[in-house]
């Protein structure tokens, strides 16, 4: 590969609700690059981005899929996620790893349930946004009623970028351009309202204008970075990934105009103490790494680590630390993924994005580093498992096999759990919805031949007192010699404030004092063995 330096990268991740059109536009990226000599296509299964069986079978992506490219000398990673929401356990990791989120908006669908929590997530993590409207050559659609949704929904920051000429077979560039014939819309209405958004990040850049200074390309797009990475712009442009409209467009802001790694938020570090320290990515500084993913190879079930770097410069043979374990691995061949396929590298420099195989006791989210320590990189809050199904195998012969692949597929998707309930007794998957738990037992027959039957968890109820009982009497009487035994115990139950525990009062006349479980009043008229009170409350 051609050398590079972290001021060369672009990092960007696709995120929005299933049937956007992610993957398409990541397969015409490649193709527009160069990187694959045909276009992928989802629905025909010859996708390079959705390779895994599970995925062709059900013509959706299910894990995350990393890419690369090379244009106008910037090296381009590219992160096409998963759209339905149960599948976020691979979505919201991947934005740890990106410096700017492409949001997909479906022109015929409009803005889903994903698209506004992925759009909310990436302004969690401080990421540049980007809003690209696809599908703009379906029939009845109503462009501008969706841009004016999606300025209601995300803020009035959201400025058109570009716009469909009147044949719809171009686009019109409305930062560089003040007029032109579009299908809709004003070209010079929508640069005006671009270029204000712009300049409101620098001071300097709003009084000059406001001063009616005019401008120069340059300012504009120095001032133009700094305002995605605030935030004070989120261009929307629009694209047809069916015929490739809108990807060479999409590269070229990429590349102009997106932040590197070095202008990006970046990521925090968490000291044992739980104090916060910004990672500056400095080549020659301590390995400091997070992984993104774990997959297996589907050819040699090799376990793969994609990890992006935050700082320092990793290679080929280097001894690295995994979390707060302090024994080292080394690290084999460095390699760079398109789809399913790897290239090998020399060297990971910082904001760069890369694969380490081979590595143990790893998961999503872990700290990938060079020197042995207890900090930890941030990692981005995942959605806690919403549904369950207890599972058995059909098989006796697998109950040893279910451990070891429970723990696998755990660290593969941090939003996948697996419990033994102390109560029933029951193994219990739990996941983010009926379809993530279906997708993972499906893996598990094709990756480990492992068969399981499920059924819906049993409940454990337990009883609780719900009514008030009065002077329930019980005496109790022993002679086993000498003086003997006799007590009269009278007790009174009533049940406490929910969430309120046990509550216990005596009221104990001219005897000792007894102390029960349960909300109770204790009379009791002669006693030498306090053991008679709890024969007297169990019977």
């Amino acid at each position: 590969m051609t050398e590079y330096g972290t001021g060369d990268i672009r990092n960007f991740v696709l995120v929005g609700h299933s049937g956007a059109g992610k993957t398409s536009l990541a397969e015409a990226l490649l193709h527009t690059a160069g990187q694959s000599n045909r276009l992928g296509s989802v629905d025909e299964g010859t996708s390079i981005f959705d390779a895994d069986e599970e995925e062709k079978q059900r013509k959706c992506s299910v894990d995350p899929g990393f890419g690369h490219l090379l244009w106008k000398d910037k090296t381009i990673n590219l992160i096409d996620t998963p759209g339905f929401p149960d599948f976020s356990g691979g979505a919201l990791p991947s934005l740890a790893a990106a410096e700017t989120a492409v949001l997909m908006i479906s022109a015929p669908a409009g803005i889903e349930i994903n698209t506004r929590k992925m759009f909310h997530a990436a302004g969690d993590r401080k990421l540049a946004r980007i809003i690209i409207i696809n599908k703009i050559d379906a029939d009845n659609l109503n462009l501008p009623e969706l841009l004016k949704a999606i300025r209601q929904q995300f803020g009035s920051q959201c400025r058109v970028l570009n716009l469909p000429s009147a044949d719809g077979k171009s686009l019109i560039d409305c930062f560089g351009q003040t007029e032109g014939e579009t299908a809709f819309g004003d070209v010079s209405q929508a640069h005006t309202e671009l270029v204000e958004s712009i300049v409101e990040v620098d001071d300097d850049l709003t009084e000059a204008y406001l001063g009616g200074e005019e401008l120069s390309r340059e300012q504009l797009t120095e001032a133009f970075t700094k305002a995605l990475v605030a935030g004070t712009v989120i261009p929307v442009m629009f694209a047809s990934t069916r015929e490739e409209l809108g990807a060479k467009e999409l590269l070229d802001v990429l590349a102009d105009y997106g932040p590197n790694p070095l202008q990006g938020a970046g990521a925090e570090l968490i000291g044992e103490d739980g104090s916060s320290e910004h990672i500056s990515p400095e080549p020659d500084a301590k390995v400091l790494a997070q992984v993104v993913r774990v997959s297996a190879d589907p050819k040699s079930n090799i376990r793969n680590a994609i990890i992006r770097v935050f700082s320092g410069t990793l290679r080929s043979g280097d001894n690295i630390f995994v979390d707060d374990n302090k024994r080292a691995q080394r690290t084999g061949h460095l390699l760079k993924l398109q789809g399913n396929n790897t290239e090998e590298i020399e060297r990971l420099v910082p904001g760069d994005i890369g694969v380490l195989a081979k590595l143990e006791e790893v998961r999503t989210g872990s700290t990938i580093k060079n020197q042995a320590g207890p900090e930890k990189i941030k990692t981005v809050k995942t959605t806690e498992p919403l549904y369950s199904l207890a599972i058995e195998p059909k098989s006796r012969g697998d109950e040893q096999k279910i451990s070891e692949t429970m723990s696998r597929l755990a660290e593969e998707d941090p939003t996948f759990r697996v419990t033994r309930d102390s109560q029933t007794g029951e193994l219990v998957i739990s996941g983010l919805g009926d379809l993530h738990l279906r997708v993972v037992l499906s893996r598990m027959k094709q990756r480990f031949k492992l068969d399981m039957l499920t059924k819906p968890p049993k409940i454990p109820y337990r009883e609780t007192i719900m009514g008030t009982a009065k002077y329930i009497e019980y005496t109790h009487k022993k002679q086993s010699g000498g003086a003997g035994q006799f007590a009269k115990v009278f007790v009174d139950l009533e049940p406490n404030e929910r969430g309120a525990g046990y509550e216990f009062i005596d009221k104990i006349f001219a005897a000792p004092s007894i102390r029960l479980f349960g909300r109770a009043w204790i009379k009791v008229s002669k006693l030498k063995c306090p053991k008679a009170c709890w024969r007297a409350i169990r019977s």
